[in-house]
């Protein structure tokens, strides 16, 4: 999990690689990342979950927090 904001923006070009596809062409299996700027409270929160989950995946792990955080505060930016 990539903890800045907008680590999963950008596409893949022959000059320049954001850091979300350096770490999938190093090897990484899955790699989570942000498209833009959240609020650090936000961040934090979808990290704790990522961090107990059990899921098998990170996609699961993923899916598993953002539902929890969607039913936990439905008025916040958790899409």
């Amino acid at each position: 999990m990539l903890s800045a904001c907008q680590t999963a923006r950008g596409e893949p070009s022959d000059i320049e690689l954001g850091i979300g596809h350096a770490f999938v062409l190093a090897g990484s299996r899955s790699v989570i990342g942000t498209s833009r700027e959240i609020p650090d409270s936000l961040a934090r929160a979808v990290s704790e979950h990522l961090h107990r989950s059990a899921a098998g995946d990170a996609a699961q792990a993923l899916q598993e927090a953002l539902l929890a955080i969607a039913h936990a505060h439905p008025t916040a930016d958790w899409a």
